[in-house]
């Protein structure tokens, strides 16, 4: 027997049409919106423009510009079937207060009013149900960062603040939602210190609790999620640029490194990312951070589903401990064979580990000393079919 499954990878979708970082992007009905941004910061050329991605198409069309001027590192969000855009620098390295609300069934920008908060820019956002948080911030070009929470309520324009995250300062992170939580990752702590750490924030007891570290530290990240599994890549620690990806499994309450983009694929700082449909997408950013020679991208990337595949509907293990270390013990279940093939894939579907072993009364002993920490996927076959299949959580 088989069953069908999909296979997730890398996949490059249309190039937006103008090259911008930190720009800024919300959804709404299964579209894209995405504008704003930077194409040279040196020489403050900000962009106003914005276009809808239709991920059906594969088609970037443009709409009417942003009336609050070109700006970078805004913060958007969506709820409700509006879009909406606060704060930002602009070109004349104002920061902003102003909250905005983008209609997309009349492709028009409303000012709601101002936020109590006071300028800032590279917040993160989060939403949870009908309401927005927004997180920290930037109020002096990157030397003076915040550490407040502000719920937004769209339905009466309302703001009320909340309690501040359990850090001194914290800008240029990443915020997601999932399970009515929030979260906030990563991101810097001052000026040119990057960051792992993660919070989870509980809207109904207004508390923040710690949450395990990313793989490494990084700013000016992007963040999508695809089912119980977060996935925060690029970024930059002020050293080197990234373009690996770590996961969050909800399930295992865990991040692992998975096995990074294409080749094509870029390292980069500033990009923005966004979920349609169980597909992440990763689009712009600038290839290096401000002081190295770099250039301004436009790519888009999309991870998901994209291939059928057909696999074999096989049995299980138990494998323990698991999570394990460097040392993983198999009880195969009902096997007169008298040897094993054993194989361990990524999660991309890699192999990365392949032996023969003896069977000994039911059991397979496998070091695992020399393989990073991670999720991997453990494959037995004892005959001409792959006979069993288990996940395993290496942790070093």
């Amino acid at each position: 027997m088989s069953i069908s499954q999909a296979q997730v990878s890398w996949k490059q979708k249309s190039d937006i049409p103008v090259p911008s970082y930190f720009l800024s992007s919300f959804v709404i009905a299964d579209k894209a919106y995405v504008g704003l941004g930077s194409i040279d910061f040196e020489n403050s050329i900000y962009l106003s423009t914005f276009f809808k991605y239709d991920p059906g198409s594969d088609q970037w069309d443009m709409l009417s510009q942003f009336p609050g001027g070109g700006r970078y590192a805004s913060t958007a969000f969506s709820i409700n079937g509006k879009g909406y855009i606060c704060f930002g620098m602009d070109d004349t390295h104002l920061l902003k207060d102003d909250v905005w609300e983008y209609d997309p069934g009349t492709d028009t920008w409303h000012l709601l009013g101002t936020f109590p908060g006071g300028p800032r820019y590279h917040a993160a956002v989060f939403v949870i149900g009908n309401k927005a948080y927004i997180e920290g911030g930037s109020v002096n070009e990157g030397y003076n960062y915040l550490n407040d929470l502000w719920c937004f309520d769209p339905s009466d324009t309302s703001w009320t603040q909340m309690s501040p995250m359990p850090v001194d300062h914290k800008a240029i992170a990443v915020g997601f939602s999932m399970n009515n939580r929030g979260y906030i990752a990563a991101g810097s702590y001052m000026n040119t210190v990057a960051t792992n750490d993660f919070y989870e924030f509980n809207p109904d007891s207004n508390f923040w609790r710690s949450m395990p570290e990313l793989c490494n530290e990084t700013t000016g990240a992007v963040q999508f999620t695809i089912q119980n599994k977060v996935f925060i890549g690029t970024g930059t620690n002020y050293f080197e640029t990234f373009k690996s990806f770590c996961v969050y499994d909800t399930t295992i309450g865990y991040w692992y490194d998975v096995v990074g983009p294409p080749v094509d694929f870029s390292a980069r700082y500033g990009a923005t990312s966004f979920t349609i449909n169980n597909t992440g997408y990763v689009v712009g950013g600038r290839s290096e951070f401000y002081n190295y020679p770099s250039y301004i991208l436009n790519d888009m990337w999309a991870y998901g589903n994209f291939t059928a595949v057909e696999v074999a509907d096989v049995g299980k293990l138990l494998v323990s401990p698991n999570p394990c270390s460097d040392h993983i013990s198999i009880n195969i279940p009902a096997s007169t064979a008298s040897s094993a093939a054993i194989a361990i894939f990524n999660l991309c579907g890699q192999k990365i580990y392949e032996k023969s072993d003896h069977i000994n009364s039911g059991k397979l002993e496998i070091d695992l000393e020399n393989l990073p920490a991670g999720a991997y996927i453990l494959n037995i076959r004892t005959g001409s079919n792959l006979d069993f299949r288990s996940p395993i959580l290496i942790k070093k």
